[in-house]
């Protein structure tokens, strides 16, 4: 068992609507990336329908394609959604459909496996500037 710590946001970390962020990592050969999101004001639910959509670029900036999307509760979840096996840039965008102030807090969880052994680190998602879509 493995502990560690994450790093406190702040209001300006959350997602909103129309907010994005972009995570670059290594996929692959064992490395993973995995988020585990929850809503900024615990048991507040997410609107019907909010998904977290993903992109996928190469580390030149240039869109590569959908990844899909993230159906969004409000509860704890945490996945691993993307099968990548190169180095890239996923882009996460939180839609929210209608007039709502639902936020999302999202952290980044790096994995590490070698056999039976799993290495985890946190990972940064820095703010690509404000709403992208």
């Amino acid at each position: 068992m493995e502990l560690f710590s994450v790093a406190a946001q702040s209001e300006n970390d959350w997602l909103g609507d129309g907010d994005c962020r972009r995570l670059t990592a290594l996929f692959g050969n064992g490395g993973d990336v995995g988020l585990a999101s929850v809503t900024t004001r615990p048991g507040q639910s997410a609107p019907a329908g909010t998904r977290l959509r993903f992109a996928e670029f190469d580390l030149k900036g240039d869109l590569i394609g959908s990844l899909g999307s993230l159906e969004i509760s409000g509860q704890h979840q945490a996945t691993s959604p993307w099968a990548l096996d190169h180095a890239a840039t996923i882009q996460l965008c939180l839609d929210v459909p209608g007039a709502s102030d639902f936020q999302l807090a999202i952290d980044a969880m790096g994995t590490t496996v070698s056999g039976a052994r799993v290495q985890f680190s946190t990972a940064i998602i820095p703010d690509n500037g404000g709403p992208n879509r």
